[in-house]
């Protein structure tokens, strides 16, 4: 299953990708939209399922979320939010095995957003 959204109003814009493989059981939303004013988004930062860090992935800066070693099986939600001209992108995944799986997809669509 695949939808997609777009919204234009006075605030900038937003988009959105919805992809779900119900064979492989893998969930990927997409979504992007124009930084108006400041952005804040709060993460436990003793969480025991969840581990979340400040980074730069491809030279673009990243705040990660990804499950801890306490989640069985490492099959716990991976997020990814990037910024890049001025425009703020994240990657939700579910059904992901590894960080590096869904890293791959993390990486591949940095190289698109900055061709």
């Amino acid at each position: 299953m695949t939808a997609s959204e777009g919204r234009k109003n006075s605030n900038g814009f937003s988009s959105s990708l919805y992809y779900s493989d119900g064979v492989t059981r893998q969930l990927l939303t997409v979504g992007a939209w124009n930084k108006v004013g400041d952005f804040n988004r709060t993460v436990s930062p003793d969480s025991p399922v969840s581990i979340s860090m400040l980074t730069t992935i491809d030279g673009l800066a990243a705040l990660t979320t990804f499950p801890s070693g306490n989640v069985v099986g490492g099959l716990g939600p991976r997020t990814v939010f990037l910024y890049h001209a001025g425009t703020i992108y994240v990657l939700h995944g579910e059904g992901f095995f590894s960080d590096d799986s869904f890293m791959s997809v993390v990486h591949n669509f940095i190289g698109e957003v900055k061709k």
